[in-house]
């Protein structure tokens, strides 16, 4: 498999992008979902540290596009198919990009720690000057509906909810139409992004039942014809006896 895309295929740099994003948002959800549940300072760090490694690995799968080609759209695929399948794609990686940013935000308000496994210390996006008391993000003063602590970490909250929703339904989505061109359409959508699976065998157009009784109906009739022609030559060669 080579590294860069091709016509046929996604290249090994596409797929690892896809699937390692992949993995990590599914296990970020799962640790979100359960926090409350399990209610222990380093499973909130875990949840900080997979969101965080998803919005790295978003950036850098944004690089390499950059350089990378797509593979075309399968043939006689619709163009109002090839615009939806465009949009979501776009919609997935604002989704994937904002979601862990509002997380930064809200962690940033809530003035907690913030590092990627204990490896490295990630900084805050915000800072508040106790002198002048002015709040301020990524080093510019904040506008008045989030000028303060408060204000910005209920707005991030409920952007990150609203896109963990909006997320899951539209990777739902992706899902649903990748299983859709790969049983029903039967086309390499799938087959070029998963590594190890094959294309499916096209689907028969007609069944042979239907071919059999059109195509027997001009032989019957040649058949026909012949036996009129000669009745006819018979008939004709009694009135007209040879000499």
């Amino acid at each position: 498999m080579p590294l860069r895309s091709t016509d046929a295929t996604w290249g090994w740099g596409s797929q690892f992008f896809h699937w390692a994003t992949a993995l990590a948002i599914l296990a970020t959800a799962f640790v979100g979902l359960t926090m409350e549940d399990v209610d222990a300072l380093w499973y909130y760090g875990l949840h900080k540290s997979l969101g965080m490694s998803v919005l790295g690995l978003v950036v850098l799968r944004l690089l390499w596009r950059l350089v990378d080609r797509r593979p075309p759209y399968p043939a006689g695929m619709p163009a109002w198919q090839r615009l939806a399948s465009s949009g979501a794609h776009a919609l997935i990686y604002v989704a994937m990009l904002v979601m862990p940013l509002s997380g930064w935000f809200y962690n940033s308000a809530a003035r907690r720690p913030l590092d990627w496994f204990g490896v490295f210390k990630i900084p805050s996006l915000t800072a508040l000057d106790r002198e002048t008391q002015t709040y301020s993000i990524l080093g510019f003063d904040a506008p008045a509906f989030i000028d303060t602590p408060q204000k910005l970490r209920a707005m991030a909250g409920d952007v990150h909810e609203t896109l963990f929703y909006a997320g899951a339904v539209l990777i739902a989505l992706h899902v649903a139409a990748a299983l859709k061109h790969h049983f029903l359409d039967r086309d390499a959508t799938l087959a070029r992004m998963l590594p190890g699976l094959s294309s499916p065998a096209p689907r028969a157009n007609a069944a042979p039942a239907n071919d059999a009784g059109p195509a027997a109906q001009p032989e019957a009739a040649s058949t026909a014809y012949p036996a009129r022609v000669s009745e006819a030559d018979a008939t004709s060669a009694e009135r007209n006896p040879a000499p």
